[in-house]
C-alpha cells in the first residue's frame, strides 16, 4: 500500500498544481486584457488631449486677433475722440441735446445708422467725427463680446484638458499599481 499511496498522493499534487496553473493562466489573461484596455484608454486620452491642445491654440489665436482688432478700434477712437467731443459740445450749445443723446445712446451700429438717417444729422450738421466715434464705440462693445466669448470657450477647453490629464494620470497609476 506504500507505493500506491505515494502514487495517489503524487497524482493529487499534480492535479492540484495543474488547477493552480490554470487559475494563474486565467488571471494572467485577465490582466493582459485589462492592460490592453488601459493602454487603449490612455492612448484615447492622449489623442483627445492633442486635439484639445490644437483647439486651445486656435482659440488663443482667435483671442489675439480679436484683441488686436479691439486695440485698433481703440486707437481709431482716440484719434477722433477730441474732434467728436468738440462736435458734441457744438450740438449741445446749439440746442441739439436730443440729437446728441440719440446718437450716443444707440445700442448697435444699425440702430445708430437708423437714428442718423431719421434725424438727418450727418447731412445737416458737422457731426462726422461724432458719428464715427459712436460707431467705433459700438464696435468696441461687439469686439469685447467676441473676446469674452472666446475667453469663456478657452476656459471650458482648459477645464476639459485638466479633466483629461487627470483621467490619463489615474489610468497610468492603475496600469502601474492596480494590476
Amino acid at each position: 500500500a506504500g507505493p500506491s499511496r505515494e502514487l495517489r498522493h503524487t497524482r493529487d499534487e499534480l492535479h492540484d498544481l495543474r488547477r493552480r496553473l490554470r487559475d494563474q493562466q486565467t488571471r494572467a489573461r485577465g490582466v493582459k486584457v485589462r492592460i490592453a484596455a488601459l493602454n487603449l484608454a490612455i492612448t484615447d486620452a492622449q489623442i483627445a488631449l492633442e486635439n484639445l491642445d490644437a483647439d486651445i491654440a486656435e482659440i488663443r489665436s482667435e483671442i489675439r486677433t480679436a484683441l488686436a482688432r479691439r486695440d485698433e478700434t481703440r486707437a481709431r477712437i482716440e484719434a477722433i475722440q477730441e474732434l467728436a467731443r468738440d462736435q458734441a459740445v457744438e450740438l449741445y450749445k446749439g440746442g441739439s441735446s436730443d440729437t446728441l443723446a440719440a446718437l450716443l445712446e444707440a445700442r448697435s451700429v444699425s440702430e445708430l445708422n437708423d437714428r442718423i438717417e431719421l434725424l438727418g444729422v450727418a447731412a445737416e450738421q458737422n457731426t462726422g467725427a461724432l458719428v464715427r466715434f459712436g460707431r467705433l464705440r459700438l464696435q468696441i462693445q461687439a469686439q469685447n463680446q467676441v473676446v469674452f466669448a472666446k475667453e469663456a470657450q478657452l476656459a471650458r477647453s482648459r477645464d476639459r484638458q485638466a479633466e483629461l490629464l487627470d483621467q490619463q494620470s489615474r489610468l497610468r497609476v492603475e496600469l502601474t499599481t492596480g494590476l
